[in-house]
């Protein structure tokens, strides 16, 4: 079973020390990047591209925490160590934070194995459309996933990334 239970965006640009957005509550309660729907119509979602995906780690109920890293520079993206093979080699394998526009953090059953944890290829690898940045491990599953395996490749674009998720139920 897929259970998905949260989604966050962040804006990348606002300044806290762990990095994501903790700003008061509207008049709601709600913080502002919790209304999925506004954070849509605010943001310009067109030209934005999947640049990276970043395993954050795993909750004690069991659920996945993932971070999408999208960019609206995708033919300047890139990261120290980008071009190391293997890419589990390098400590921190991330973009640099110029290229980086929206974080979208998401949290889910579903385990993908990322670029940076692997063990054959370098995130070049990925730019040069060779591998994806993440996809959806079999390991456990007693059955190949019905609707087909997640695959998220450097480049999808904001839409195809939405509906690939979506498709998990897995809200973006």
């Amino acid at each position: 079973m897929n259970e998905n239970i949260d989604f966050r965006e962040f804006d990348i640009n606002h300044e806290e020390d762990d990095g994501y957005y903790e700003g008061k509550m509207d008049s709601d309660n709600v913080f502002p990047n919790e209304r999925s729907s506004d954070i849509e119509d605010e943001i310009d979602t067109e030209d934005l591209k999947l640049g990276f995906v970043r395993l954050i780690g795993t909750e004690t109920g069991g659920l996945n925490i993932y971070e999408l890293i999208f960019t609206y520079f995708i033919d300047e993206f890139w990261g120290e160590g980008f071009n190391y093979q293997p890419a589990a080699l390098c400590n921190n394998l991330e973009p640099e934070q110029k290229y980086i526009s929206r974080i979208y953090k998401i949290k889910t059953a579903i385990k993908l194995n990322t670029i940076g944890e692997c063990g054959c290829f370098s995130m070049q690898d990925c730019m040069d459309g060779v591998v994806s940045l993440a996809y959806e491990s079999l390991l456990g599953l007693d059955a190949y996933p019905e609707e087909g395996r997640l695959v998220l490749q450097f480049g999808d674009s904001y839409e195809e990334v939405r509906e690939m998720l979506a498709k998990k139920r897995i809200l973006l």
